[in-house]
This record gives structure tokens, sequence and C-alpha cells, in this order.
């Protein structure tokens, strides 16, 4: 995904959300800043999750992370990929929690 497509996105959510959880979005931008810095996660996959935090709240984000990492395990025992793409799994999640929870 092209970075200024992804990042007008964030920026777009952020400006167009009726209300904002500004404490859950920096709850995940220092907790997971620390697995940006050592590779483990991508940027994208952090400023995904804090924008989604900042629109849906702490308590939806959490599930939904947790959500994906089910997706990503599941992929990885039935593929054995090299390497997993998070925020395919992330995107994957959020459209399973949007049609199932809400």
């Amino acid at each position: 995904m092209p970075k200024h497509w992804f990042d007008g996105w964030c920026i777009g959510l952020a400006l167009l959300s009726p209300h904002h959880d500004w404490w859950a979005a920096g709850f995940w931008l220092l907790l997971l800043s620390v697995f940006a810095a050592a590779r483990a996660l991508g940027s994208a996959d952090v400023l995904a999750i804090s924008t989604l935090a900042l629109v849906y709240g702490l308590e939806w984000s959490l599930w939904w992370v947790l959500c994906a990492c089910g997706l990503a395990a599941c992929h990885h025992w039935l593929a054995h990929p090299a390497t997993l793409p998070f925020l395919t799994h992330l995107a994957l999640a959020a459209a399973v929690m949007m049609r199932f929870i809400m």
C-alpha cells in the first residue's frame, strides 16, 4: 500500500471520527513503538492500531489486536510463510469484528 494513501486514511479517519479516545491511541503508540523500534512490527501496523483505537476505544482495539494475532497464528500454522504481513491480518480482523461484533 502506498504510504500517502495509508497516511491519508489515518488522518481522514481521525478527523472524521465523532469521538476520540486519545488515551487509547497514546497507549498503543507508546506500547507498540518498542516493537517497531525492534523491527518486530512495521510503522504502518502501529499507526493502524493507534488510529482505530482513537476512533473505537481501548476495549475494542484490544479485542481487535487479539483477533488479528489469532488470525496470524492460524495463517502461520496452515501455510508456514517466511514472513507474516501483520497489516493484512489487522485489516481482516477489523472486517470480521465490524461484521460480526458491532
